[in-house]
């Protein structure tokens, strides 16, 4: 954990990340979102537990974060989203318990106006929500690839889709962007085991740049 001299300048929390059953979950990554006291918010890096003890990571934050947004996953066992808010003179938990719970899976394709598979192309799922000063957040919970038919999939994705949305870009054409709103109009197919299907013919937006 932080030494006293470090606390001058950062903070930190741990993370213990456990299935619905109480069973340590292997594999943990969070990803986050930390806000200043004036309301300004940095990105945390990736972190995970690949180089420590199963199911716990260690959180570093910049010091004087006074609001916390964590997405805590871990493959096959699940999810948990976290937004921890502190008044001036108060500390952050030392340590956070993370009850994961299945998540959703969305996938499917991104395509050229002519319908030709686009590989390569980087997609992110991203929640907007007010912060306790109002203003809009972006907090990235999962990204990945296209493939080379054009197909993409993200596990353990929060159940809520409130403020989803779907960034993708790629470095030869034109980015894009799907709010929830109008994203929950393009899922085609919503199986029994919560997987949702983003048909072949919506990710047309993808134009070349000339």
């Amino acid at each position: 954990m932080a030494s006293a001299d470090a606390s001058e300048y950062r903070g930190e929390l741990q993370v213990k990340a456990t299935d619905l059953a109480g069973n340590v979950a292997g594999g943990v990554m969070v990803r986050g979102l930390a806000v200043s006291d004036v309301g300004r918010p940095t990105t945390l890096g990736k972190m995970d537990d690949a180089f420590g003890e199963a199911g716990v990571v260690n959180v570093d934050f910049p010091a004087g974060t006074r609001e916390l947004r964590l997405c805590v996953s871990a493959t096959n066992h699940g999810v948990a989203e976290f937004t921890l808010q502190i008044e001036p003179g108060q500390s952050f938990p030392r340590e956070l318990a993370a009850r994961l719970e299945p998540g959703l899976r969305i996938g499917g394709f991104v395509r050229d106006l002519e319908g030709r598979p686009i590989e390569k192309a980087r997609l992110e799922l991203v929640r907007i929500a007010p912060n306790s000063k109002g203003r809009w957040l972006h907090s990235r919970l999962a990204e990945t690839k296209s493939d080379s038919q054009g197909g993409w999939g993200v596990r353990e994705v929060p159940p809520s889709l409130d403020g989803l949305f779907l960034r993708i870009t790629h470095s030869g054409f034109k980015s894009n962007q799907f709010v929830e709103h109008s994203r929950l109009l393009m899922i085609s197919a919503i199986s029994q085991n919560n997987f949702y299907s983003i048909g072949i013919g919506v990710l047309h937006f993808l134009n070349p740049e000339f």
